[in-house]
Formats: structure tokens, sequence, C-alpha cells
């Protein structure tokens, strides 16, 4: 397994993990915040996590936790730091099915009826895109708003 030659890592110094934040961060415009793909390790290490969340509250980011682990920190440190922060309440396409995602997406009305908003992530399969693309067009009929993740991050704690 080869994370890539950027990635940041806990075997890494603080320092050498900035410098990586820096360097990805540099690649793009226009995003407003930062979400974790894979990095449990990463995100159960607050002392690694907290100085690239404070880098990334120095730039005016958010962080989004995609809960890689159970043990994150991500939350609560970003709360401390005053981050703005949310979480994703399910990954939709677990498995990349029709059914599955459709069933992942009615989990994710459901949280947002009970709570008020609901945070989904996934992955750019061609089965993801299509039934996300066939979600939304009827979603407005069913009392949902597609919001940006921004709209659902805030300073304090976040949702559980």
């Amino acid at each position: 397994n080869d994370p890539g030659p950027h990635t940041l890592l806990t075997s890494l110094t603080i320092n050498r993990n900035l410098k990586r934040l820096d360097w990805l961060l540099g690649r793009f415009t226009g995003y407003v915040g930062v979400v974790n793909y894979m990095g449990g390790r990463f995100t159960s290490a607050e002392s690694h996590l907290a100085p690239i969340l404070e880098a990334m509250r120095g730039r005016g980011l958010m962080f989004l936790d995609a809960r890689a682990s159970s043990a994150s920190v991500a939350v609560d440190v970003a709360d401390k730091l005053g981050l703005d922060v949310a979480a994703s309440d399910r990954i939709v396409d677990v498995t990349a099915s029709r059914a599955a995602i459709d069933a992942r997406l009615l989990e994710l009305e459901r949280l947002a009826s009970a709570t008020g908003g609901a945070i989904g992530i996934g992955f750019p399969y061609p089965v993801t895109i299509e039934r996300l693309a066939q979600w939304t067009r009827a979603m407005g009929d069913r009392g949902f708003d597609l919001v940006p993740v921004s709209a659902l991050a805030g300073k304090g704690p976040a949702k559980p």
C-alpha cells in the first residue's frame, strides 16, 4: 500500500506534515475545507492532528471528518481550536450498488428529518453519481434541500 508522496502520516514529524499540507493545499483553489480519506490513525492522534487543524484554521478552512475511525478525535480537537467542523453521518456507497446506495440515501433523509441535517459522503463511482443524480431530482418534492457541507459545519460541538 503506497498512500502517495504527500500523504500526512503519523510516522512523520509535525513540520514535515505541515509542509505536505502546504504542498497539497497549493495544488487547488476554491475549496472551503479538507476531508480526510482513510486516515483513521492520523485522526486518532491528537498530537499530530492538532497542528494540522490549527494550520487549516489559520487559512479560514473547515474540516469534514469522514469518520474513518471510531477513535477519531478530530471533532473534539477542531472544537477546542475553534475550527469549523462537521462529521460524516453515512458513507453512501460502502456497497456500490443501486439498492444499497438508495437505502443509504433514505437513511440520510430519515436522519435529516430527525436532526435537521445530515452529511453523506461517497466516491465518484458511476453508480454513485447516477443514484445521487436521480435522488436529487425529486428531493425538493420530499421536503429536502441539498446544501454545501459548510452550511452544516460550525464552531463548537458538532452533532454526534
